[in-house]
């Protein structure tokens, strides 16, 4: 496969047969599925690494199952403009949320879309590696949760999910001591 052509998107397969984006393109994960208004758009979308997709997964499945609305990359429609598609998505959410990993911070479109949430002030940054919040970040307060699979069943979960609560009603949360 070759890497890059223009302004094409570039896609591969994995051992389960999905498509997967390669690491130099964006890795949003959320955006309007063709046909969506701006009445059916998505509560939450979640910025990440494609290398950090499963934890990515993990986390929406166990937000859906909260009740919060979560579209992410894996639903953009083949057709699609997919870099309109995420930014449509980025503007729509009520809340963005940043999971911050090595593989993360070394991404320019997670960085970009990190830059765009906090413009607006709707970005809920996770730390899930030591070092993993680039520079221009780290006067941003986040979550930290080490080492942190993105599993519903846990503590950091129902911590993130109460700001994430918070976050989507307008109301600040005192924050707990997995912040940094």
């Amino acid at each position: 496969w070759p890497l890059q052509t223009g302004h094409h998107r570039v896609f591969s397969f994995d051992e389960s047969n999905f498509f997967k984006r390669d690491s130099f393109l964006p890795s949003a994960c959320s955006g309007p599925v063709n046909g969506d208004s701006p009445s059916t758009m998505k509560d939450i979308f979640i910025s990440y690494a494609s290398e950090d997709r499963a934890i990515a997964q993990r986390l929406a499945a166990g937000l859906e199952q909260s009740g919060i609305s979560v579209w992410w990359d894996r639903q953009i429609q083949v057709g699609s403009e997919w870099d309109k598609t995420i930014e449509d998505a980025l503007t729509a959410a009520k809340c963005a949320v940043v999971l911050w990993t090595g593989h993360a911070k070394n991404s320019r479109w997670v960085r970009a879309e990190a830059r765009e949430a906090l413009k607006h002030e709707k970005v809920v940054p996770v730390m899930l590696e030591t070092n993993a919040i680039p520079l221009a970040f780290t006067g941003i307060q986040a979550l930290r949760f080490l080492g942190w699979e993105g599993v519903a069943k846990s503590k950091e979960f129902e911590i993130l999910l109460g700001v994430i609560r918070a976050k989507l009603e307008g109301k600040s949360i005192e924050l707990p001591e997995a912040s940094a």
